[in-house]
């Protein structure tokens, strides 16, 4: 891009609700002429709500300008999701992500896919990052992520968190004048946290994907007929090599 401008606002009116608005508007160097710039508009916020340990939230933004190629833009995106704390230190986060989608084919003049803008697709949409790219990895038609998130604490040292995802285009694709099923697969990632001590963690993350034939056409790679299986091991190692104080 080559212009940014971004608005945050926060207010929290008492101790159960926080408001929060993010703007931003960013412009893209025309290829046609490049005197001119193409700007689009996300705009929008979270409510949140937490009281007795249950913690409820709504995210929604709209976009609006144009796309980076200077098509009309009208998208939009919603995130609601519901935690709950129990004893013991179990936490439950259901939600879902929701981006939406233009039809393929589509003689529609404005483009519908919403793009997130520097987010963290990793973190909500499934730890074996296969959709991190809007609107590519959808086949420009959207998304919708129910995901189910349950967290627990083992032990002193041990933690074990489970995550489960199902992903569906938000908008009909278009394959030999057909609409393919909008259900795109399955994916239950699994983490086990080590901790030793205050400065050392260990992460062992196991993670598998069930896909349909619906995420390889959209996706144009792949083959649905495999499921898919990602292990990994990570150390971090934070020690305090120096430690100075001022009076």
């Amino acid at each position: 891009y080559k212009f940014l401008a971004v608005n945050y606002l926060r207010y929290k009116p008492g101790n159960v609700l926080t408001l929060t608005a993010l703007n931003s508007a960013d412009a893209f160097q025309r290829a046609s002429d490049p005197e001119k710039m193409n700007f689009r508009y996300t705009l929008g916020g979270r409510i949140e709500a937490e009281k007795m340990g249950v913690y409820a939230t709504l995210g929604a933004w709209f976009q609006g300008g144009t796309n980076p190629s200077g098509k009309d833009l009208a998208a939009w995106y919603l995130q609601p999701e519901i935690r709950y704390s129990v004893s013991g230190g179990m936490v439950a986060r259901f939600g879902a992500e929701i981006f939406s989608g233009t039809e393929n084919g589509s003689a529609s003049p404005t483009d519908h896919s919403f793009v997130p803008l520097y987010g963290t697709a990793h973190r909500f949409n499934g730890s074996m990052d296969l959709i991190t790219k809007f609107p590519g990895d959808v086949g420009g038609a959207g998304l919708v992520n129910p995901y189910l998130f349950l967290s627990r604490p083992l032990s002193a040292k041990f933690d074990l968190r489970a995550d489960f995802h199902t992903f569906h285009l938000q908008s009909n694709y278009i394959l030999n004048d057909r609409e393919i099923n909008k259900y795109l697969g399955f994916e239950n990632d699994f983490l086990i946290t080590w901790k030793p001590n205050s400065i050392t963690k260990v992460d062992l993350g196991i993670s598998y994907m069930l896909p349909t034939e619906s995420f390889q056409i959209v996706k144009k790679s792949g083959n649905s007929e495999y499921n898919l299986t990602w292990i990994y091991l990570g150390l971090t190692f934070k020690p305090q090599l120096l430690g100075m104080n001022f009076k």
